[in-house]
This record gives C-alpha cells, structure tokens and sequence, in this order.
C-alpha cells in the first residue's frame, strides 16, 4: 500500500489514528506504575509486569536463567515475582542484553527499557500485517487495508502489551513473521520460504510457547508439501523443527518438570467450567485490558461497538475462501487452545487468543459494506479509552 494509492479521507483517518495510538501508547509507556496494588478507578500496574522485569534481571545479576519459581496462586506481595519463570527465554535474553549495554538494572530502569523493546515489536508487527495483506494478493482492498492497520495501531490489547515489559509482543511478530513465511512458500512454492517458515516457528518458541497454537498450520504444510513432491525439503524442515526445539522442551521439563510447564506459573491445575465472569472478563479484556477501569455497565456500553467488531472479524475468519484455509485452521487452533487452557486455569483474559491475530487481519476482508468504514472502526476502537479519563 502507497500513500499515493490513498484518498485524502483516507490519509486523514490514518493520521488521526497513528497519533491517538503514538500519544496513548507514551502516555502508558512513562506514566503506568509498574508496581502496586490493584486500585479500582486508578490506573493500575499489571500484575504479570514485574514478574517479566524480575526475569530480566535475574539474567542481567547471575548471567543465567532462572530454576526457582513459585506459581502466581501461591506468591506472596512481600516477595520478588518469580511466576514467569518457566517462559521460554528469548526475549529475556535480548531485553538482558540491551539492558547491560545500558548499565541498567534497577526495577523501574529495566521495565522502561522493556516497555520500549515491545514498542518496538508492536512498529514490527504493524509492518508485518501489511505484508501479510499484500502476501494475499490485489483482491485485498485500499480499504480493507487501512482497517487492519486501524486495528492493530487502535485495538485496546495492542496498545496495552506494546506498552508493557513483557514478552508477549515479541511472540505476536514472531506468529505474523511465521504466517508470512507460509503465505510466499504457499505464493512461490520456495523451498527459502519453507526454510524459513520453520526457522521463525523455532524463534517464536523460544520467545513464547503460546506459538504452538501455529503448529497444526505447520504440520499441515508440511504434510501438503511432502504430498506434492516436495519429500526431501519437507523431511528436513520437520527434522530441523525437531531438533532445534527439542533442547526448549527437554530444559522445560528438567527444570519445571514438564515440556509445557503450565502449572508452574499458574498453580495446579483443576477441571473447571468458565461461569458468566470469565465470559464477561474475556469479552471487555478482548477490547479495552485495563479491568480496573471498566466502570461497570458504563464501560461495557463504551466497549460494545469494538466488542461487535472484534466478534464479527472472528467469525469471518471462519468463513473465508477455500484458498485462504490458514485462518480457520488458525482461528480453530487459537480457540482450541483458548478453551484448553480454561478449562484448567482461570485466564480468561482475551489474550491468550491473540497469538492467532494474523488470522484476525485478514477476517477484516470480509467486513460488510456497512460495518467497513474506517472512520465507523476508529471510533469503535477508541471509544473504550474515554474510560481513562471517566
């Protein structure tokens, strides 16, 4: 997309929102607490923060990574965070690095410089949904288009978690670059993009685990690629997975005690079924993530036109052409997950489901006339965040 291809209402809509998404976004870069306690009506810290920046620093005082960890269910608010322990390391490594480049290591020196590094991801990921529109080829309208960057630069998760230190907006751009790789392999049949497609896959499960929600779209190319003549190149690439992913869960599973050491952040697991509270807590955190600002009713009728949106781009997802499959694998994978992990833990937060955000861009193609103007998708998006100041 050029600029020069865009109407000047267009160019208007795209300005309006990079700088409402640049003024929140530093805004809650400098001003969020990064510790404290839940307070309703006030502009919280995050409660997983400080347990990413205590991972970082555990790397930056030791040179290590950390074994000792005490689930979420059972940390006590007297001591330093350990319950992110188990995520996989990559991004703590880089945040580590950049932050004794720095000479930093207090709390507040090294949660700014993580909040920076996943601002930096969030520019990355922007990048890469386009890509990956242009990757669907020219029936993808100016349009459709311009609502997919609305969405990530205004959608509420999107400005929170590329405002916070954490790891998570590093397994978004590493789930988009993934999904890109299989959009040119699936486009020019390379076996670079097949190379790559699985190199990526690897990187993003060293960033976060959750980007195993991708690998049934993985298995499945592989298995259309052998099936196509392609043997050789596909056998590598599932004995390159194999081998460069089997380290992360053998650690995994030495430290914590399982490749996927869920219970070891969130506590022991218990069959549940979610009730209406985690219904309702995914529903408002699919939009607007700062649950001590919803406001009750006040701010679910603030969240209801982005929550309409939100729902109805989901469902396009499942009902897009044969040729674009990816997204109801993704988006049934992503669900699937979603429940799984509900079903044992009570996260409801809408999150976890985004690591399937790719499929989400491109469900914007099938947006009714009457529901695809930019503008009608701005506003939607912004208005939960008069929350802030209600």
């Amino acid at each position: 997309m050029q600029l020069a291809d865009l109407s000047t209402e267009h160019k208007y809509i795209l300005l309006f929102a990079i700088v409402f998404g640049l003024l929140i976004r530093i805004y809650l870069i400098l001003f969020a607490p990064i510790e404290g306690s839940f307070t309703p009506g006030v502009l919280s810290a995050y409660g997983d923060e400080l347990a990413h920046v205590e991972y970082t620093r555990h790397i930056i005082e030791t040179g290590a990574l950390p074994s000792k960890i005490v689930p979420i269910t059972k940390a006590s608010l007297h001591d330093q965070p350990s319950f992110e322990n188990y995520q996989s390391p990559l991004y703590y490594i880089i945040h580590g690095t950049i932050c004794r480049g720095l000479s930093v290591t207090s709390v507040y020196a090294v949660a700014m410089t993580g909040r920076l590094l996943s601002f930096a991801c969030m520019l990355l990921v922007i990048i890469v949904g386009l890509k990956i529109l242009d990757a669907l080829g020219k029936s993808i309208s100016i349009v459709t288009r311009i609502n997919a960057i609305l969405f990530l630069v205004l959608s509420g998760v999107f400005i929170r978690f590329s405002t916070l230190a954490g790891n998570e907006m590093l397994a978004w751009l590493m789930s988009g670059c993934v999904i890109l790789a299989f959009l040119k392999y699936r486009q020019f049949r390379s076996t670079r993009y097949l190379n790559l497609l699985a190199f990526t896959f690897v990187v993003g499960l060293y960033s976060k685990l959750t980007v195993l929600v991708l690998s049934p779209l993985i298995l499945a190319l592989l298995i259309q690629s052998f099936r196509s003549g392609k043997r050789r190149e596909s056998i590598i690439a599932a004995i390159f997975l194999v081998f460069m992913t089997a380290p992360l869960f053998i650690y995994n599973t030495y430290t914590f005690g399982s490749p996927v050491p869920l219970s070891s952040g969130f506590g022991e697991p218990t069959i549940r079924v979610p009730n209406f509270d985690s219904l309702l807590y995914a529903v408002r955190s699919s939009v607007f993530p700062w649950s001590e600002l919803w406001r009750n009713w006040i701010g679910l009728m603030a969240m209801l036109p982005a929550v309409l949106l939100v729902f109805m781009v989901s469902l396009l997802v499942f009902r897009q052409s044969n040729e674009q499959k990816w997204t109801k694998i993704l988006g049934i994978s992503g669900i699937a997950a979603y429940v799984l992990l509900n079903v044992q833990y009570d996260q409801a937060e809408a999150r976890y489901a985004f690591i399937s955000w790719p499929a989400i861009v491109a469900g914007f193609q099938g947006l009714p006339k009457f529901a695809a103007s930019p503008w009608l998708i701005a506003i939607s998006l912004i208005l939960p965040h008069i929350l802030f100041v209600l």
